[in-house]
């Protein structure tokens, strides 16, 4: 679904830049609509019986990246491909996203239970911090396929996939009582209204506090 918006988007682009040099006549991209179900919608967040189970097998390869990802929020190719230079290990945030205006350039911080994890897998030898296996990069079909084996290695059964890590985060957001304005913030969605779209503001500090509500409790 996020292929297909970003095809929608250079679409529009391409028509506004011919509609203003008379190209054409007519914008068509209004027409579009995407019909593939967004993946947004859909996943299974871990159990804190899994979280559990994967704190606890830290160590085991890969694990460490699903961690990171149930923590953080990040959709499986936001956090791929962020340069390493907008993983900032002292001020202990990430900065960019993707999708949309809503979820591009935003920062969040780096909880402090996966910060050492972050730091042990941030090396300038490779190109992403979560498509390597500390020797080399791998393509992210091969990182799915690590994926799977990390959670069977510590018996989780449930089909997860690497989406489900975000609506994770978002569900321990939700249940450490963090409000909906942060949470939008932090997962880059839109707000209901303009006043959580324009008016209400979450600085920093704001956040950090929002995403340590999250206590691991092994």
């Amino acid at each position: 679904h996020a292929t297909l918006e970003h095809v929608q988007n250079l679409f529009k682009q391409l028509y506004k830049y011919c509609l203003q040099f008379d190209i054409v006549e007519k914008d068509y991209t209004q027409f579009i609509r995407i019909t593939k179900e967004d993946d947004d919608v859909q996943g299974v967040p871990f159990t804190h019986e899994e979280l559990t189970k994967l704190w606890q097998h830290k160590d085991v390869p890969f694990v460490d990246t699903i961690l990171i990802y149930c923590y953080s929020g990040w959709r499986i190719n936001e956090l791929s491909t962020m340069p390493l230079e907008d993983i900032d290990l002292n001020a202990q945030t990430f900065t960019g996203g993707l999708k949309t205006r809503y979820s591009r350039n935003r920062v969040v911080p780096i909880h402090s239970a996966i910060l050492p994890l972050v730091a042990a897998r941030h090396n300038p030898e490779f190109k992403s911090l979560i498509f390597h296996d500390g020797k080399r990069d791998i393509p992210q079909e091969k990182y799915r396929v690590c994926f799977a084996d990390a959670l069977k290695a510590c018996g989780i059964e449930t089909s997860h996939t690497p989406h489900d890590c975000r609506h994770t985060f978002n569900t321990l957001l939700d249940q450490a009582g963090v409000d909906r304005v942060a949470r939008y913030k932090l997962m880059g969605h839109k707000g209901n209204d303009i006043n959580e779209n324009v008016y209400t503001h979450k600085n920093l500090e704001q956040l950090r506090e929002a995403v340590e509500a999250i206590k691991i409790e092994l």
